[in-house]
């Protein structure tokens, strides 16, 4: 059986995500939590992770979250998986895979430091221009034929 902190990852990404539930992150967030480099930036406390949250299900209400892998040691849990995330105006949804690392502290999430393919996100719905992303990733070190969008 998986531990209490296990338990709430999956139920993060479940209930919040792919239900909707934003009651979960009261519920689930510490009043101080911190989600660092979350949409090119850090989140402090549950009102800012709200309006990051709110903001992209509003531009994705039917993304689904799963989560494929978790290892736990001590008060963190690191985790993998993908997003399918339905785009309106095209035939197919983006699957943007990624992952990160959560810290608890009394049952509830302090840090998180996410690490998803946003960039790939933006390629697939025409907001960046597909062709430039290669050379973006070089340019971060990144080989662009290892790159789930390619």
């Amino acid at each position: 059986m998986d531990s209490a902190n296990v338990q709430a990852t999956y139920r993060c990404f479940d209930e919040l995500w792919n239900h909707g539930r934003e009651e979960v992150i009261d519920q689930l967030l510490a009043p101080d939590h911190v989600a660092y480099n979350l949409g090119g930036r850090n989140l402090r406390g549950r009102e800012e992770y709200r309006q990051f949250y709110r903001a992209f299900r509003r531009s994705f209400p039917n993304l689904h979250v799963t989560i494929d892998r978790t290892i736990e040691h001590g008060d963190e849990v690191a985790f993998r998986g993908r997003a399918v995330i339905p785009i309106p105006g095209m035939e197919t949804p983006h699957v943007m895979h990624g992952g990160g690392f959560l810290r608890f502290c009394d049952g509830r999430i302090t840090e998180r430091w996410s690490l998803w393919d946003f960039l790939g996100l933006l390629a697939h719905a025409g907001a960046i221009r597909a062709d430039i992303v290669p050379a973006m990733l070089s340019a971060f070190g990144s080989e662009p034929e290892t790159h789930p969008i390619f």
